[in-house]
């Protein structure tokens, strides 16, 4: 007479194989689940864009050795939101964030951008002027703790104004009122954590 005893020893011991098979034991199992730190050592490419927005939104991505994306807020060292633009841009990854300062970058744009319209007869703004951008010690969280660096970031804004659709010659619309805008932050960097 058959015992049922067998059974649950039977399927222990398949299940037992068949985390072996997976590469698996239960203490394995549960340490993958901890999220690791990956580390960030090379030369990373980053492009950061807004369009049609003077707002702290814009959208991010790195290539490299960092390969993420993500939305990009400017933010004030606290963390609050930065509606000027003027102190820090937070990169919030799909792995990770981490800060880029970019007083430098923001004094230098509007150094550029002083004299709107550049381009009277068309109403229309270009700016583009390249510009070190060092990445805000103390700031990586997730895959980017601790993560060191610098990029350097060409700046690249174009802009139509009310006025521009009407034709070549007519009078910008004054005051400026932005029809059409696109800003493009994008270059190499090194980065280390």
């Amino acid at each position: 007479m058959r015992t049922n005893h067998a059974v649950p020893a039977c399927r222990a011991a398949i299940a037992g194989v068949a985390l072996a098979l997976a590469g698996c034991t239960p203490a394995a199992a549960q340490a993958s689940a901890k999220p690791a730190v990956a580390r960030v050592h090379g030369t990373a490419h980053l492009v950061i864009y807004s369009v049609n927005s003077d707002g702290p939104d814009f959208r991010a991505m790195l290539s490299g050795a960092i390969g993420d994306y993500g939305p990009a807020v400017a933010v004030y060292p606290d963390g609050k939101v930065d509606p000027e633009h003027d102190s820090e841009l937070e990169l919030k990854l799909s792995r990770g964030t981490f800060g880029l300062n970019i007083a430098e970058l923001d004094q230098e744009f509007f150094r550029h951008a002083s004299h709107q319209p550049a381009y009277p007869a068309t109403c229309s703004e270009y700016v583009s002027f390249t510009t070190p951008v060092p990445v805000v010690a103390g700031s990586g969280t997730g895959s980017y703790r601790g993560i060191t660096g610098d990029f350097t970031i060409g700046v690249t804004g174009d802009e139509v104004q009310a006025g521009a659709a009407s034709g070549v010659g007519e009078p910008c619309v004054q005051p400026q009122r932005r029809v059409w805008e696109v800003i493009i932050l994008a270059g190499p960097g090194t980065v280390s954590s």
